[in-house]
């Protein structure tokens, strides 16, 4: 695993090569706090900003969100992407909802 997160691996060279599935929404979520000198940038303290934010990416993110507070391994206990995350899920909820209402033959 560790050698396909290397920059440059054959793994992130063709990660995008494939699209997601069209029914798949996918939310790009990244932190923004971090302290290390041996990355180039902006990082959260084990990834950089670019390759978090890589164009492939965002172009498929039904979203994008920073976390300016957030480091790497603190983003799962920070309260404002678990926020993000839960408004994401309640607006999936509501339109599956409404979709399945839109479909629901009269009286049934």
């Amino acid at each position: 695993m560790w050698e396909d997160m290397k920059i440059g691996s054959a793994f992130l060279v063709h990660l995008f090569d494939k699209p997601l599935p069209v029914e798949t929404d996918f939310h790009l979520l990244f932190g923004r706090k971090g302290d290390s000198d041996r990355l180039p940038g902006p990082d959260d303290g084990v990834v950089t900003v670019k390759s978090a934010t890589r164009k492939e990416a965002t172009a498929e993110a039904a979203s994008v969100h920073a976390c300016p507070t957030c480091t790497h391994r603190g983003i799962k206990q920070d309260k404002e992407p678990l926020e993000r995350i839960m408004d994401i899920l309640d607006d999936a909820w509501d339109g599956a909802a409404a979709a399945s209402a839109a479909v629901q033959p009269p009286g049934g």
